[in-house]
């Protein structure tokens, strides 16, 4: 009888040693797959976020291994930290990197269409896309690896950009000020 209770314990004791080496395994820098994000989260890794639709998301040092997509209605805010995939945001009130904590570092692209609110003071290692939104700001120390569109938009104002390689503008109603720095061609709208 002994035996079999020395047995059982010996099996429960290596269960319980496996679960706390991959809890700390998990907890030791592998990030979670997926943030859904109603709130405000400060530091931490993620996998993805997503900030479902009317909802508001603040991203405080954060350290995002996916991407973020932006739903319809909601409110992103994200400040220091980093983005190592993709932002993309469509019919959205505001998206807003910067600020609060210092700038943040995208290492993909920006898509941002339809949205009211749109403010970048960051980082973007990738291409960045601005489409028919109502008011888009960028300000020191924007600055953009790649292309940068920026069309059918209500207000832009460029206070401070910096492109890599390509600037084209069209269809905007209202581009003022335009200040920036571009490595390849202007064209449209920003051909100054």
């Amino acid at each position: 009888m002994l035996k079999r209770e020395s047995a059982g314990f010996v099996l429960v004791s290596a269960l319980l040693v496996a679960a706390a080496l991959t809890a700390g395994s998990a907890s030791a820098g592998k990030p979670s797959p997926t943030l859904t994000c109603t709130g405000v989260v400060s530091g931490g890794t993620w996998g993805n976020v997503v900030v479902p639709d009317g909802a508001e998301c603040s991203l405080n040092g954060v350290t995002v291994q996916g991407s973020v997509k932006v739903g319809i209605g909601s409110d992103l805010y994200v400040s220091g930290g980093s983005v190592h995939g993709n932002l993309s945001a469509s019919g959205s009130d505001d998206v807003e990197t910067g600020n609060t904590l210092g700038p943040s570092h995208i290492y993909g692209n920006v898509t941002i269409d339809s949205s009211y609110f749109v403010y970048f003071d960051s980082t973007i290692d990738g291409n960045a896309s601005f489409t028919g939104n109502f008011l888009v700001v960028l300000t020191s120390p924007t600055h953009v690896g790649g292309n940068v569109s920026i069309t059918d938009n209500d207000i832009v104002n460029i206070y401070s950009l910096f492109v890599g390689g390509n600037l084209g503008c069209s269809g905007n109603s209202i581009l003022s000020p335009l200040n920036a720095t571009v490595t390849g061609h202007r064209s449209g709208d920003c051909a100054v």
